[in-house]
């Protein structure tokens, strides 16, 4: 979402963020909102937050997601500040790091909102990201400079009333005024090749009945009021949206931007991809949609048969239990140094007392996970007297990719949660190879109950535990 200063100074655009966020939240949506005005943080002030960690510091510093990301007061969507002010915002926003972490939000099916100011330093940097954008602008000024001809599909250009509160517009003037019920997409925009792209809110959503969408309620009007609308340029070209706009609507702020709250929803409703991105976490399951997969997942409805190649990784070698999950962090780190290794790091509650083993593996056998500990300890030079070595052929299986680099963003986001996964390849029959993430490595059902409870706590719901299979990619 970009925001003209004016309609930043008003606290509007403020106000409509924040309220499109819950609306999405509340209309089923898994959704993170993002404050990437890194220079002049304001959005934390709306929300009722301090501007603590955010956006630059896990860019510059590698602050966690899950440490970054709260839930706000309203309890439907959570918040992530804009952070510690960089020196050069423009760098955070164009960062490798930054889009690595938009990228996992879409591959966990999370909508991500960012909020930046058409001035602010790295939109351009942002807009390079966005799947969508929302303008936020106030009539007369012309919205179309604040995108600097992004070729992201522009869904909407809103504002506030462009009357004074109890004014009425003349009737023959009614019809020009520019709704919220309908989308103002610039001439070159929206170019026949990139049609497939850019769906058509009337057919998703809308109705030639004047109906709203199964789902949604017409929005609320009195008779005589302003209609809350941002006036079209000439150059514009006004696009029929979701539903049918009433005979009029209110002025009053609440009542406005009740109407804004509404008219999104019902713009993107039916367009579930339509989000600034649509992207779960962890801690929000993603949830399946018929007839879609996530870019780069392949169903586990059929999976390929695995090759005999691949086989089931039965032992690990436990070099030690920690109750502080940063120390096993860090254990786990300085073990990962040994070549050919895989190190995995599984929560255990032992007598009301939760322990994070530190694993070593692969081993397919007792021999083999003796032979794997010898090696490992001369090669980082530790003492493996009290390595323990364990049947660990269980994990729970978190999904399977058929690309690493998107398996890789996956993890990225899972491990910024605290959920320990780590992914291995498995070469399938038809000589392709696929990548499945898992999460602990466990001997039953029993050791892995901590870890489940922690997963549906995430919003992982039902996760399955299966045997370990496969290699190091």
């Amino acid at each position: 979402m970009v925001a003209t200063d004016s309609v930043r100074e008003q606290g509007w655009a403020l106000e409509a963020t924040c309220s499109v966020a819950e609306s999405w939240s509340q209309a089923g949506h898994k959704v993170v909102l993002a404050d990437a005005g890194l220079a002049e943080a304001t959005l934390h002030e709306h929300v009722g937050s301090d501007n603590a960690e955010g956006v630059s510091d896990t860019v510059l510093f590698g602050s966690s997601v899950r440490r970054v990301a709260k839930r706000t007061e309203e309890g439907t969507y959570f918040f992530i500040t804009a952070g510690t002010a960089p020196a050069d915002p423009a760098d955070v926003l164009a960062s490798e790091r930054w889009r690595r972490l938009c990228a996992g939000f879409v591959d966990a099916g999370v909508t991500l909102i960012s909020f930046i100011g058409a001035d602010a330093a790295g939109k351009a940097a942002l807009l390079n990201l966005a799947t969508d954008v929302i303008i936020l602008a106030a009539a007369p000024e012309d919205p179309w400079p604040a995108v600097d001809g992004t070729l992201a599909p522009i869904r909407a250009v809103l504002g506030p009333a462009s009357t004074a509160p109890g004014d009425s517009l003349p009737q023959d003037d009614e019809a020009d005024v520019f709704d919220p019920w309908v989308s103002m997409v610039a001439e070159g925009a929206n170019d026949a090749s990139e049609a497939s792209d850019q769906e058509d809110f009337a057919s998703d959503s809308g109705s030639d009945s004047g109906e709203a969408p199964s789902g949604a309620s017409a929005a609320p009007s009195e008779e005589g009021e302003a209609s809350d609308a941002v006036l079209p340029e000439a150059e514009a070209t006004i696009v029929e949206a979701a539903g049918h706009p009433p005979a009029a609507v209110a002025t009053k702020s609440n009542r406005r931007l009740g109407l804004l709250v509404v008219v999104l929803a019902l713009m993107i409703f039916g367009a579930d991809a339509m989000g600034m991105v649509d992207i779960p976490w962890p801690w929000m399951a993603p949830e399946s949609t018929d007839g879609e997969l996530d870019a780069g997942a392949v169903s586990q409805a059929s999976p390929a048969p695995i090759a005999s190649t691949n086989p089931t990784l039965a032992y690990s070698v436990t070099v030690g239990a920690y109750q502080d999950a940063d120390v096993a962090e860090t254990r786990a780190n300085s073990v990962s140094s040994a070549q050919g290794v895989l190190v995995a790091v599984a929560p255990i509650m032992i007598d009301g007392t939760l322990f994070h083993r530190v694993l070593v593996g692969p081993a397919t056998d007792s021999a083999s996970a003796e032979s794997l500990a010898d090696r490992v300890a001369a090669e980082i030079g530790a003492d493996r007297s009290t390595w323990v070595m364990r049947e660990t052929p269980v994990a729970f299986d978190l999904g399977v990719y058929a690309e690493l680099d998107a398996a890789t963003r996956r993890i990225e986001v899972l491990v910024g949660l605290d959920v320990p996964a780590y992914v291995l390849a498995m070469d399938m029959s038809d000589g392709s190879t696929r990548y499945r993430i898992y999460a602990g490595a466990y001997a039953n059902e029993q050791e892995a109950t901590y870890l489940r409870g922690h997963l549906e706590a995430q919003g992982l719901n039902d996760p399955t535990l299966s045997t370990r299979v496969g290699r190091i990619p």
